[in-house]
């Protein structure tokens, strides 16, 4: 049996209920999505069945990917929030 890691990094046609055990969703979130469009995660449809390929629901989850706050507060966030209280400070605002 393949891992999730195997599995994703072919670029093959695997099918919904599959795509949304990748996902930790339920296979009818999945369905709804297709249905009102959003989020948009491409998909195919051969014979009345859908397929999704591996590499657009990696591309889904590389996009849906976030820093943590911690990473986020030392590194940019840190800077914008002295730069707000140096402006705030000197009425810059």
């Amino acid at each position: 049996m393949k891992t999730l890691s195997q599995v994703l990094d072919q670029d093959a046609l695997i099918s919904a209920p599959e795509a949304a055990k990748i996902l930790t969703i339920a296979t009818q979130t999945l369905s709804r999505w297709r249905y009102q469009g959003h989020p948009h995660i491409p998909y195919i449809k051969i014979g009345g069945i859908v397929r999704y390929r591996t590499n657009d629901i990696k591309a889904y989850i590389d996009k849906h990917t976030h820093q943590t706050a911690e990473l986020n507060y030392k590194g940019v966030a840190r800077k914008a929030v002295k730069d707000a209280a140096k402006a705030a400070a000197t009425g810059d605002v």
